[in-house]
This record gives structure tokens, sequence and C-alpha cells, in this order.
């Protein structure tokens, strides 16, 4: 599973099958992040985060 984070957009990519992408009313505080699982137990066998640099970050 693949999730990318930018300001107000959240884009989640599964099993190179399945997208989804959703807009959110406000901007996200990326520094935290919580993983949620209903209807049974989820096991993460890794969990790698990467910072995106803006374009403003790149200049």
């Amino acid at each position: 599973m693949r999730i990318l984070i930018e300001k107000d957009m959240v884009e989640m990519f599964v099993n190179d099958r399945y997208a989804l992408a959703a807009r959110l009313p406000r901007e996200l505080d990326t520094t935290a992040l919580r993983l949620v699982a209903t209807g049974g137990d989820v096991d993460f066998e890794e969990l790698r985060v990467f910072h995106l640099l803006s374009m403003n970050e790149l200049a």
C-alpha cells in the first residue's frame, strides 16, 4: 500500500490494483500518522515515510 499526502490531498494505492484520491476540507499535518484497521487485525511488515520536497524547497 502506498499513501501520498500533499497538503489537503490524499492518494492511496493498494496492490497495484486499486486507487483512491480524496481532497480534504483542510490541510493535513503530515508530521503525525496513524494507521487503523476495522473488522480485524492487520500486520504491517514494513513502513517507510518519505518527505517529498516542494517546488520552493528545490530552488
